[in-house]
């Protein structure tokens, strides 16, 4: 059975199962897309960022400090997941992604990483 959940308000499916999500014995965490919020500072003269917090969508000053990995749109595992543990099981990473420090708090600290994995 595939993992069924919400992303802005549209009903998601993913190619994952839950039997995958037991075998590696881990819990996803759910976050929300702010895609619309990236828009408003990436297209502002105002605003001169380059990187962008995958959680709230803000920009962050600087190089990016924090990372979340995801499986799906929307789907953070904890960083300690490795691309061969997740390749064991057939499901296939999406990569890290950066966040703000004040999005960081909002995650357990095992799901966020101080570089790219």
């Amino acid at each position: 059975m595939y993992i069924r959940y919400k992303l802005n308000d549209k009903d998601m499916e993913t190619t994952i199962t839950k039997e995958q999500i037991e075998n590696l014995g881990i819990e996803f965490i759910q976050k929300d897309d702010r895609s619309d919020v990236e828009e408003k500072y990436s297209g502002s003269t105002k605003y001169q960022y380059e990187e962008f917090c995958d959680c709230c969508g803000r920009g962050i000053k600087g190089e990016p400090k924090f990372f979340i990995h995801a499986i799906e749109p929307g789907l953070v595992i904890p960083t300690s997941i490795t691309h061969t543990l997740l390749e064991a099981e057939d499901i296939v990473s999406m990569g890290c992604y950066p966040i703000g420090s004040e999005c960081k708090k909002k995650y357990p600290k095992e799901y966020v990483s101080n570089e790219l994995i």
